[in-house]
């Protein structure tokens, strides 16, 4: 993994270079083996090297190729050798064994296309002199960053939007539908930022853009299949297998040491064990917990270790909570509120100490239908074609409502509401503020405002994703919201800040699409989320997965913000002078915290306001 920054416009070389420079201290633990900057006219190309694969000085960045191109790439293509020795037989020869020279040369053989050829995670920019044009590119699932500001003939991008910011300060203005997004989902909804001015290259694109006019154009390069064309369960099985062995085959290529996460879970077991299956060295894995706290999966994992005759480790952390919250939040660079990012980063911390990649379980519930609403989506689905949407149904749902009185069990009357709600609703995850939190909290006079809302959001990225089952609906649109927008940022944010580099085999294109063509009817089989790796699992690790409640990755929340937090954040809350207030209403927040003193159900919502506060003063107070 690396850092990339670029900026192109007014000013000379020499002050140019140096803002440059000055801001590479940003992106140093993203890559603290080298510095680089790149400078030619208008443009200048900036990197901060991680050295994965190719260590030798050789493949340190900004890359030139034969005078053409400059490059500055930030990630892993996995499939970089099979480019290679097609680009060979095409006549392209290389002086390097790195994948940087490979995206390289296939840009000046197959040109912008040659997005498309590349299997990875990854976020570039490439300068084509011959055009006198830049090329900005991102993976498919957006686990790289790329966020790019652009006014009149400046351009500005960087892996990390604290480097945008410490240049281009005075000029940005917080975007009130990114901030109402925030309130609901704990992130900030990309392609947007907290920033007017900032946006993200979309994940599955790229843009192009000409210095002679600064005009741009953005294409998408890929897209997952429309049709569930497998039906069949032992099919299904075997594909499945053999697709993700793949994808974690191809993921360690490496010239570095490498190790798996392991927690109690089914993704990152299958990885571990599929892993273990193509070696005949042990795998390194490593579990993590948190002293005092009941965050302990290393019971689950040591069956799959013991399993696999793993080189594990057991590793256990003492947080200083307060202290690694400021942290965190303030290098995310934008507002966010997921818990999860806590635990995350030690996890982080402590392998990093032993490997500089690490394989991870992320993705799994995404692409095989892990969560609860998932599973919630495909009983609804089940409701809609035993019972239908009519008066009929109305009748059954009736009668029902009866029999679950004396029976004691959910009625189907919760399955036929979904069904009425719109796209938003279904997507909502209840973790952030409730819509009627959000109207009491919003001053006024913003509330009146013309800005978008997280509902708009949630219903746009619903529409994009048409489909006969909510159940693959609900999967398709969550891969723009709550993945790219939350889950990826966590481990991207974590680990970077530990020069960590993290690979997810289920984010994988093939893999994807292989899961994006079976029928929800095999992915729900039982009424069981995750069915298909439930069943994989069962002959790897653990003939009993199917009765082991799933567990989350958080933290004692609740109990820190009554405890060890309770007066740090009730200073920060309720001090009138927070940044806060010239959004929101004091009346409302204090209401929150009182209700949060005598009763459950407000911890996430106060824990979102507390982080947004620590961001804007770390900020210094932003406009």
């Amino acid at each position: 993994m690396c850092g990339i920054i670029g900026i192109v416009g007014p000013g000379g070389p020499e002050e140019r270079r140096n803002k440059i420079t000055d801001c590479l201290s940003l992106l140093e633990e993203r890559g603290p083996d080298h510095q680089g900057v790149w400078i030619e006219g208008n443009v200048g190309l900036g990197h901060t090297r991680l050295s994965i694969i190719d260590l030798d000085p050789r493949s340190n960045q900004p890359f030139l190729v034969e005078d053409l191109i400059a490059l500055t790439y930030n990630g892993e293509i996995y499939n970089f050798q099979a480019l290679k020795r097609e680009l060979e037989r095409l006549g392209h020869s290389f002086s390097t064994t790195s994948d940087t020279e490979v995206l390289a040369k296939g840009y000046l053989e197959w040109g912008a296309s040659v997005v498309n050829r590349l299997d990875g995670m990854f976020a570039f920019a490439l300068f084509d002199r011959r055009e006198n044009s830049l090329l900005l590119g991102r993976d498919p699932f957006g686990q790289k960053p790329l966020y790019v500001y652009q006014e009149n003939k400046e351009l500005v991008f960087s892996s990390d939007i604290r480097v945008i910011r410490h240049l281009k300060g005075p000029e940005l203005t917080i975007d009130l539908f990114a901030l109402d997004y925030y309130l609901t989902e704990l992130s900030t909804p990309q392609p947007h930022s907290i920033w007017k001015q900032i946006k993200q290259v979309a994940p599955a694109s790229y843009r192009k853009i000409s210095l002679n006019n600064f005009h741009w154009s953005e294409q998408t390069y890929w897209t997952l299949p429309t049709q569930a064309t497998i039906h069949d369960e032992r099919t299904a099985l075997e594909i499945v297998e053999e697709k993700l062995a793949r994808a974690i085959k191809k993921r360690t290529i490496a010239d570095v040491p490498i190790g798996c996460f392991l927690s109690g879970g089914v993704d990152s077991g299958l990885v571990v064990s599929l892993l273990a299956e193509q070696t005949d060295t042990p795998v390194k894995t490593f579990t993590v917990g948190m002293s005092g706290y009941e965050m302990d999966e290393s019971a689950l994992a040591r069956i799959v270790a013991e399993r696999h005759q793993t080189d594990h480790a057991e590793l256990t952390v003492r947080p200083d909570i307060r202290e690694i919250t400021e942290q965190m939040i303030s290098y995310c660079g934008e507002p966010f509120a997921d818990s999860s990012l806590i635990p995350s980063y030690f996890v982080c911390k402590e392998i990093a100490k032993h490997v500089r990649v690490a394989l991870s379980g992320d993705g799994g519930d995404e692409m095989f239908g892990g969560y609860k609403d998932y599973l919630k989506a495909f009983r609804a689905d089940q409701f809609l074609r035993t019972h239908g949407s009519g008066r009929f149904a109305d009748i059954r749902v009736l009668l029902d409502k009866v029999a679950s009185r004396v029976h004691k069990r959910e009625n189907l009357g919760s399955l036929q509401e979904y069904t009425r709600q719109s796209g938003a609703q279904r997507m909502f995850r209840h973790m952030g503020l409730t819509p009627a939190d959000r109207e009491n909290l919003w001053r006024p006079e913003l509330r009146r405002g013309e800005h978008s809302t997280a509902e708009d959001f949630l219903e746009q990225k619903w529409s994009q994703h048409p489909s006969a089952w909510l159940s693959d609906r609900l999967m398709r649109a969550s891969l723009g919201t709550r993945l790219v927008n939350d889950y990826l940022v966590k481990v991207d944010r974590t680990s970077m800040a530990n020069s960590l580099e993290v690979r997810s085999p289920f984010l994988d294109r093939e893999l994807a699409e292989t899961a994006f063509q079976i029928s929800p009817l095999l992915k729900f089989q039982g009424n069981q989320s995750k069915y298909l790796l439930k069943r994989i699992a069962q002959r790897k690790f653990d003939k009993n997965i199917f009765q082991r409640p799933k567990q989350g990755f958080g933290i004692p929340l609740n109990h820190w913000l009554r405890n060890e937090l309770k007066s740090f954040t009730e200073d920060i809350l309720l001090d009138r002078n927070a940044w806060i207030y010239g959004y929101f209403r004091y009346e409302a927040v204090e209401s929150l915290w009182k209700w949060h003193l005598h009763s459950e159900g407000r911890t996430d919502s106060l824990w979102s306001l507390l982080c947004l506060e620590l961001w804007a003063r770390n900020l210094g107070r932003p406009h």
